[in-house]
């Protein structure tokens, strides 16, 4: 039995690290995250504030942001030399592509 519950184990842990990191969300942090988990809702971020978190978040070059219908603050910024899409939330959580 105890066999059997040590190699369950060794299965799902590495898996559920993988599956972690293929999803990364973040909330409020200057972290970036994937596209999933951004919230749609009112924003009362200003378009510098929102600059200022994503630059926060180490991007850099941050262009003109626009404020969509569901509250998000969307615009081109350069990540690690590449130009990527950055999304804010109403929560702060930073997205790219």
């Amino acid at each position: 039995m105890l066999k059997l519950f040590f190699a369950a184990l060794i299965v799902t842990v590495p898996l559920s690290v993988a599956n972690a990191q293929m999803g990364t969300t973040t909330t409020n942090s200057t972290s970036t995250t994937a596209t999933d988990g951004l919230k749609s809702g009112a924003n009362s971020f200003t378009e510098a504030q929102a600059k200022e978190r994503i630059a926060t978040a180490g991007f850099t070059s941050v262009g003109a942001l626009t404020k969509n219908t569901d509250g998000m603050w969307t615009g081109k910024a350069t990540q690690s030399g590449k130009e990527v899409i950055v999304t804010l939330d109403f929560k702060g959580n930073i997205s790219h592509q």
